[in-house]
């Protein structure tokens, strides 16, 4: 009888109940008191060397410039690499000035910091709303506006001193993308596919690696350079973006998510394939081996095929873990 049934144990009423309990019921009563509460999903590294290595009070800076997501610096990173090689391989060179890879790499740890410093500004209130972002600095107020702006002025003057080495077409090219950083985080209220413009705000160092070494802007290598770059972001960035579709939902914001819905494996097939034959054609005008064009535009194409087939879109887990994959499309390309 149901007198009876609720007479029983929460560890004996979960099978009898999912049976014949109504589900709010079923909801209340089934609960194993011996099970942890299940814990938000977030995509920040709580256990982070750093956290243990300095002062508490650094923690939530750390945490504002994803210090302890250093996936996405290699995400804008490669892309200048990218450029760096070409112009190395345009000129008979092998590899690009180790010292050139070295400023890049500072730039985008810099810029990449700067970039989630400026989005979390922004973004403070929706963050608050969406499970994966409540636990950023500004939005959970670990950290205070005022705090956030002088630690963005901090990055963007460390950057510009870097930026300030360089020769003239890559400093202009420098200042030119400092708007669309401040901008980009806006997008999301106001076009269906924002990781567009992140696309071309995060990889403008694919044009800046070129002519840092050559000195010049080159537009038939430059132009399918950021193509490819621009649509592998979008390809990667909308995965991500699936972690967070119920609660773009909900808060009202814009995703390529949302936007491609049932049908975002097929438009992410012809962003492969964009990206890949893209980056081909930038290689071949820059002056690439036919070996090396064979094998950049074939293994890339491989690697994001493998990311449409093994990516299930409606699992956060999922979609986070084939994110990360992409350092190695990245790291695939330079060595090629």
């Amino acid at each position: 009888s149901l007198v009876t049934m609720f007479a029983l144990t929460r560890q004996q009423i979960p099978g009898l109940a999912r049976r014949h309990l109504p589900p709010v019921i079923t909801r209340i009563y089934c609960t194993n008191p011996n099970q942890p509460p299940k814990q938000p999903f977030t995509d920040i590294e709580t256990k982070f060397w750093l956290y243990r290595v300095l002062p508490a009070k650094a923690a939530p800076y750390l945490s504002l410039a994803r210090v302890d997501r250093p996936v996405g610096v290699e995400l804008t990173l490669w892309p200048s690499v990218w450029g760096l090689c070409l112009a190395a391989g345009f000129q008979g060179n092998v590899l690009p000035p180790l010292s050139l890879v070295s400023l890049f790499a500072a730039g985008a740890f810099l810029m990449r910091g700067a970039g989630c410093t400026v989005n979390d500004m922004w973004d403070k209130k929706i963050d608050a709303q969406v499970e994966r972002t409540q636990q950023r600095p500004l939005a959970s107020g670990q950290l205070t506006t005022k705090q956030a702006i002088a630690f963005l002025g901090l990055q963007l003057s460390a950057a510009l001193g870097i930026l300030l080495t360089m020769n003239t077409p890559t400093i202009a090219l420098g200042f030119a993308v400092v708007p669309l950083v401040v901008v980009y985080p806006l997008m999301k209220r106001f076009i269906n596919v924002p990781q567009l413009f992140l696309g071309v705000t995060f990889n403008w160092g694919a044009m800046m690696g070129w002519s840092a070494v050559m000195g010049t802007y080159n537009w038939s290598v430059m132009t399918p350079l950021m193509i490819s770059a621009i649509s592998w972001t979008v390809f990667y960035d909308t995965i991500y973006a699936h972690q967070d579709k119920l609660d773009d939902v909900k808060v009202g914001i814009r995703s390529s998510a949302l936007y491609f819905g049932d049908s975002t494996k097929k438009v992410l097939s012809v962003l492969a394939g964009v990206t890949c034959v893209s980056l081909t054609w930038a290689a071949y005008q820059a002056n690439q081996p036919t070996l090396a064009l064979v094998l950049c535009g074939s293994s890339s194409l491989v690697h994001m095929l493998w990311q449409l087939r093994v990516v299930d879109l409606n699992n956060p887990g999922s979609c986070l873990s084939i994110f990360k994959s992409n350092v190695w499309f990245g790291r695939g390309i330079v060595v090629i």
